[in-house]
């Protein structure tokens, strides 16, 4: 087989990709860790449940104690399982949401400011400090605000099929636009209808991970754009799948990326 010489800036090309796809596969390694974590302590609260041993009588209370002793697990947990099951109708599918964010949330006894706190984790992808700070400064006020949201475009034309070169801030990225003939584009794309905080802040660094982590995962994006603002800069709206779609179904139905960031507070209307 044919050895093919690289130059220097397709070799450093190869190396930047390498590291990115270790980057990112250890990354999502520990992160379906994670998830089957909430998995498997969900089905043990279940199971419990359908057994009866909910531990509110003596004997499954007995039961309870010579199981955590069987499985090596102590007692504290097999109940925080069984809270978890009746509080939860299912495991949640919050990507940033861990053990340890549930066991604190468990503690709140408010379903809706559960729900509140629990969306915050998965918006500004906060730690378990960051979700015990947050509640302690009282930010939930029981008041259900209407959402902003952006009004998703219509029109078939200017969509293009496109992959993600690199994000460089919440409300900017570089795409690879698929403009036909097999000819790709490399095209900068500032974001239509909001405007996010600077990275240089923590508001700005909270969405840009949310905006890197939902491209890269993202299978088919699609970015729709056909004009500049007065600054010159194209402006687009960009949709995107977890799944390999058909653009325009990801255009008519897929996930309005502009609209997420407004409408988890990431970024303002503009």
């Amino acid at each position: 087989m044919a050895t093919h010489t690289l130059t220097d800036a397709k070799y450093q090309r190869l190396v930047s990709d390498v590291q990115k796809m270790l980057t990112e596969g250890r990354a999502e390694a520990e992160r379906l860790v994670k998830e089957q974590a909430l998995v498997t302590y969900w089905c043990i609260g279940k199971r419990l449940v359908d057994d009866g041993l909910t531990g509110s009588e003596n004997y499954g209370q007995a039961i309870l104690e010579d199981l955590a002793d069987e499985v090596d697990i102590d007692l504290r947990t097999i109940q925080r399982c069984i809270a978890f099951f009746k509080e939860y109708k299912a495991v949640p599918k919050n990507r940033n949401l861990t053990w340890t964010h549930v066991k604190f949330l468990l503690s709140i006894n408010d379903p809706d400011k559960r729900s509140f706190y629990e969306n915050k984790v998965s918006a500004n992808e906060w730690t378990v400090r960051d979700l015990k700070k947050a509640i302690k400064a009282g930010g939930y006020s029981g008041k259900k605000a209407k959402k902003p949201r952006l009004k998703r475009p219509s029109g078939s034309t200017y969509i293009y099929p496109a992959r993600i070169e690199r994000v460089l801030d919440a409300d900017t990225a570089i795409f690879l636009l698929d403009v036909g003939f097999e000819v790709w584009k490399e095209q900068r794309i500032r974001f239509a209808g909001l405007d996010a905080a600077p990275i240089s802040e923590s508001e700005g660094k909270q969405a840009y991970r949310f905006v890197r982590d939902r491209l890269n995962r993202a299978k088919t994006i699609i970015v729709k754009t056909n004009r500049t603002d007065i600054y010159g800069r194209y402006i687009g709206h960009v949709f995107y799948s977890y799944d390999n779609m058909d653009k325009d179904d990801v255009f008519r139905k897929g996930r309005y990326l502009n609209d997420e960031l407004v409408r988890k507070d990431l970024a303002r209307k503009d």
